[in-house]
């Protein structure tokens, strides 16, 4: 998945930092193309022209965190309280299905994915998965 090119279309900065000891983890690779992708299509609607989305990965005490930040204005806690749920949508052409498709997948991995404004504007999304999750041994590796 090359997504780089179509953010940077639009007039956005791909800035994606991979940490040297996540190398490896267990999770369906389709799952987790589905999942960046409906963030990042959120993402690159929600920032203003010339905004960074960024991606890091880092390896915390209970496993693997993948966040995904933009730029843009946030989200009120009236519509994050809705954020996950189907058909869902402040979008006029929005289906309201890729929040709640990536929550369900992340879950069937053994993971979640939770957000929260960031201080200096935009909204980061974490999607986690448990350091010990087997997920009938799939694998998805970064090199």
């Amino acid at each position: 998945m090359n997504i780089k090119p179509e953010i940077e279309k639009y007039g956005h900065k791909l800035d994606i930092n991979i940490s040297d000891d996540v190398k490896s983890f267990n999770v369906d690779p389709d799952h987790l193309k589905q999942m960046l992708l409906n963030i990042l299509l959120n993402a690159q609607e929600a920032s203003p022209m010339g905004g960074l989305i960024t991606i890091n990965t880092n390896m915390g005490e209970d496993g693997i965190e993948i966040n995904i930040s933009d730029s843009g204005k946030g989200i009120s806690e009236e519509v994050g309280e809705k954020l996950f749920d189907p058909f869902f949508t402040t979008r006029e052409h929005g289906t309201g299905l890729g929040l709640s498709v990536t929550k369900q997948l992340a879950r069937s991995n053994g993971g979640d994915i939770k957000w929260k404004n960031r201080s200096e504007g935009g909204v980061v999304f974490v999607i986690s998965f448990p350091r010990e999750e087997m997920n009938d041994g799939l694998q998805t590796s970064y090199s």
